[in-house]
């Protein structure tokens, strides 16, 4: 009995060993391992070709020029020496100048590369700053600028090739003498200056010295006097001192007897405040019948510092001059200081421009003339 308790006993504790062994051989992995849920990294999906959606061709675009700063631009030039333009259509350039008595014109197919266009086959140098395009041609710089459409660009240059009428204006160019005549108003011939193709300045120097006055020594009589203090010959008597007013209501005339004919072509005339806004100058052989030989309409213009110059339409040989007061420009009357009267007065034509297609707008004297080619 003592031998098998003692072999149960041993049987037992060898059960024990091993059953000790186990457990550390699962602590140390042995056998299947606990599972411990842990977070896992997602798994890198497949790569996945993706397919280019099918491609429709844009719109063949307007072909561009490399030297935009030169070709979307027009440029144009006038002043004093010389006047041209510059403008593209497409692939083609235009370019037009008058310099030193030349006329130049070329036109054609274009081709723009850094510092140089040819136009028509000919080489021309360019730069542009800003707002200016320096034009190098026939090995002469020029100083264009950029105009606000080809017709305004091309507008001076046409101005001095054509001749122009309508509104009883006409203006002509013959090298560097223009001739300007405007109905009512008088005419101009001599020589002309453009400023940047805004306005136009005509030198009547054709017929040289005026000579004299030849008011002076006229016998005159007017249609009233304010006064006796402002008698009609003090309106001709070689004195800013002294003056003629007539009563306070339109119309009023003052009279010129120039004793015999004389050729005469201007009048200057000093008002005093009391100055006549509209009124007409008159040339007769007879003293009976006469003819409008010069009109104003819409005078401010007074005071011994601000005489009205007044060219006839025509030069008449004449005896007699009226004046004809037909509006006054105050509530009192038609008042004049002096009077003058001349065969000839130098003066200028002063003119606004304005260019749209084949009309020109010329203003003077703050009436505006719009004028097409003749012919």
């Amino acid at each position: 009995m003592n031998d098998h308790l003692t072999t149960k006993t041993l049987s037992l504790l060898l059960a024990l060993i091993l059953a000790a062994g186990g457990m550390t051989a699962c602590q140390k992995g042995g056998g299947a391992p606990e599972t411990v849920p842990a977070e896992t990294e997602a798994a890198e999906p497949a790569e996945v070709t993706e397919t280019a959606p099918e491609t429709v061709p844009p719109a063949e675009a307007a072909p561009t020029s490399p030297y935009p700063k030169l070709t979307d631009f027009s440029w144009t030039m006038a002043n004093a020496d010389a006047v041209g333009s510059l403008t593209f259509e497409g692939g083609n350039a235009c370019l037009n100048l008058i310099a030193g008595g030349v006329t130049k014109t070329l036109s054609g197919p274009a081709e723009v590369a850094e510092k140089t266009l040819t136009v028509d086959g000919e080489k021309i140098g360019w730069a542009v700053v800003a707002t200016f395009c320096r034009l190098t041609v026939d090995g002469v710089g020029y100083s264009f600028r950029k105009a606000d459409s080809p017709e305004a660009a091309r507008g001076p240059y046409e101005l001095l090739t054509e001749v122009w009428e309508g509104d009883g204006a006409s203006l002509s160019f013959s090298g560097k003498t223009a001739s300007l005549t405007i109905d009512g108003a008088g005419t101009w011939v001599g020589t002309w200056e453009l400023s940047a193709g805004r306005s136009l300045l005509i030198h009547d120097d054709a017929k040289g010295d005026p000579g004299v006055n030849l008011a002076l020594g006229a016998k005159v009589t007017a249609s009233s006097q304010e006064t006796a203090d402002f008698p009609g010959p003090l309106a001709a008597d070689g004195s800013l001192e002294t003056r003629w007013s007539s009563e306070y209501k339109d119309p009023s005339w003052l009279l010129l007897d120039l004793g015999s004919e004389k050729e005469v072509g201007a009048a200057v005339l000093y008002f005093e405040t009391a100055a006549s806004a509209d009124f007409t100058l008159e040339t007769s052989s007879d003293g009976k019948s006469f003819k409008e030989a010069a009109s104003v309409k819409g005078n401010k213009a007074a005071g011994i510092d601000n005489p009205v110059t007044v060219l006839f339409q025509n030069p008449a040989k004449c005896r007699y001059v009226r004046f004809n007061g037909l509006s006054r420009a105050t509530d009192w009357g038609h008042s004049i200081y002096e009077l003058e009267l001349y065969a000839y007065i130098p003066g200028e034509a002063e003119c606004g421009l304005a260019f749209e297609g084949d009309h020109v707008k010329l203003t003077m004297n703050g009436k505006t003339y719009t004028m097409t080619k003749k012919g």
